[in-house]
């Protein structure tokens, strides 16, 4: 588990800023002027253990605004996080045309995400691209309880083929 030690270390890794263990915090905030105590202070309290579900809590509530992204890693794997519409949305952090970072994309009209490296487009409810239809994102089961975020398993596969065209 990450705990206080992989937060500091994830602090250290901007740009993506990745805490690990089930654990995170936003890699798309747009206030970099967050501490590493604040960060701390506000996942003291996400649960360790999974549900009896098997969702893992990977933030608080409150860290998810329609303005912050967060990226993620649960059961192993990269997820990043959205808040639209007052509805939390979960997919595959990774784009699928060359695994651009898309916990850093912003939601725009319709609950669409752009990949900030070749502007790959992805609906957030469904994973399905926009750009081209045979390279889905895979989404994510996620619900908020208890004043946390939780991830459950995978609802949907995302494309395993990378490159292809530049927009």
């Amino acid at each position: 588990h990450g705990g206080a030690a992989g937060l500091a270390r994830a602090v250290a890794s901007k740009p993506m800023r990745i805490a690990k263990g089930g654990r995170g915090f936003a890699s798309g905030d747009k206030d970099m002027s967050v501490s590493p105590d604040a960060m701390r202070e506000a996942f003291k309290g996400v649960p360790v253990e999974p549900d009896a579900d098997g969702f893992r809590a990977v933030a608080p509530s409150s860290w998810s605004t329609a303005t912050r992204s967060g990226t993620y890693d649960v059961h192993g794997v990269q997820v990043a996080i959205y808040r639209w519409e007052g509805q939390i949305y979960a997919i595959d952090a990774a784009c699928s045309h060359e695994d651009g970072r898309l916990g850093e994309s912003e939601v725009g009209e319709g609950g669409v995400i752009a990949c900030p490296y070749h502007d790959w487009r992805f609906e957030l409810a469904t994973g399905r691209c926009l750009t081209d239809e045979r390279r889905p994102v895979g989404c994510w089961a996620v619900k908020e309880a208890g004043g946390n975020i939780w991830i459950g398993s995978k609802t949907s596969e995302g494309a395993t083929e990378r490159g292809g065209a530049h927009d």
